[in-house]
């Protein structure tokens, strides 16, 4: 099958590579991000860990509460101080009144985004250390970063150099790219779903 005479083919993978492009490149902007009108910063792995410590359901598993979406928003809200409780509580009631089903939605967007471009660990080997610590030790290893450089870089971009440093030791590794990955499958299946419809008229 030549994909390329697939009827809108070219136009749905322009699209969807125009669109993983534009998340890519947003990782490197240095800009914040939102979640529901509320301002934060891009994801990072020192937001992951916090979070996980504060056992948010939203990276250990469960149904979040809205104190668990207040709470998670505050984490990485652009204002976020660890142990002032003060501003805490303002921040908090500040956003009393995001709506609570489309920001659980946002926030798992927010979290997906981050991770789009997660390799996965292909070696099936036990860990001798925490993802953190092997993450650090990479790119110290790579780019001479320091713990804290790795820590508070968002992921969105993380996750993209650890792709290049892994293509550079093993080029012929395959990474997916998840939505030009699924745009082509869904043309692919309608095109086949189409043909047999075809064939079935004749």
């Amino acid at each position: 099958m030549i994909l390329d005479q697939i009827p809108g083919y070219r136009e749905a993978m322009a699209a969807a590579e125009m669109e993983e492009e534009s998340l890519r490149d947003f990782a490197y902007t240095g800009w914040s991000d939102s979640i529901c009108g509320v301002e934060v910063k891009q994801f990072t792995p020192r937001h992951f860990l916090l979070l996980c410590s504060l056992k948010s359901p939203f990276l250990c598993g469960g149904d979040p509460a809205p104190e668990d979406v207040g709470l998670f928003l505050w984490v990485v809200s652009l204002g976020f101080k660890p142990f002032d409780l003060e501003a805490r509580d303002l921040f908090l009631q500040s956003v009393i009144d995001t709506p609570y089903i489309e920001t659980v939605a946002e926030v798992r967007a927010y979290i997906d985004r981050a991770r789009f471009d997660r390799p996965s660990n292909g070696s099936g080997s036990t860990p001798v250390s925490s993802f953190f610590a092997s993450l650090v030790h990479v790119f110290a290893s790579e780019y001479g970063w320091s713990r804290e450089q790795v820590l508070d870089s968002p992921f969105a971009a993380l996750y993209q150099e650890l792709r290049m440093i892994i293509r550079e030791h093993n080029p012929n590794r395959p990474f997916p790219n998840r939505i030009s990955d699924r745009v082509k499958q869904l043309v692919i299946n309608k095109h086949l779903k189409a043909l047999e419809r075809k064939n079935k008229r004749k």
